[in-house]
């Protein structure tokens, strides 16, 4: 059954509840204007969900104890999209990162950054292979 309940943190939340908690499906409405719709358990974001932000941000994968971890697709309101693994709300282990323009990178992420073995493509067919380093490709 669905309730509608104010949280401590003034978070709107209409969905499933464990006693105060929201537990099961639903939807919570964040002060900074965050919107996130999907599974809960124990009062956290936990399950499959959508997270949005009022910055044009959109989130759609896992989230483990609040944060975004396992697989999911993130949208940047620059028109950047990364799918792939997530860990502790960043990007870590294997994903594919597109730009806006063409340009697009498969590989190994570490903390947001592309780090490890990966390949970038670019819009005039150009192919850069390698290890790669703070999002720069190692010279060898």
């Amino acid at each position: 059954m669905s309730e509608k309940i104010i949280l401590k943190d003034r978070t709107e939340y209409i969905g499933e509840l464990l006693g105060e908690l929201p537990h099961g499906r639903g939807t919570a409405w964040y002060t900074n204007g965050s919107v996130y719709q999907g599974d809960f358990e124990k009062g956290q974001r936990h399950g499959k969900g959508v997270m949005t932000w009022p910055t044009g941000g959109k989130y759609l994968g896992d989230f483990h104890q609040g944060k975004r971890q396992g697989r999911g697709t993130y949208y940047y309101s620059s028109g950047h999209v990364y799918e792939g693994e997530f860990f502790n709300n960043k990007q870590n282990g294997w994903g594919i990162y597109t730009y806006p323009k063409g340009k697009k990178y498969i590989g190994s992420f570490k903390d947001c950054k592309q780090q490890g073995q990966g390949t970038m493509y670019y819009p005039d067919g150009t192919i850069k292979s390698g290890t790669w380093e703070k999002d720069k490709l190692k010279e060898t």
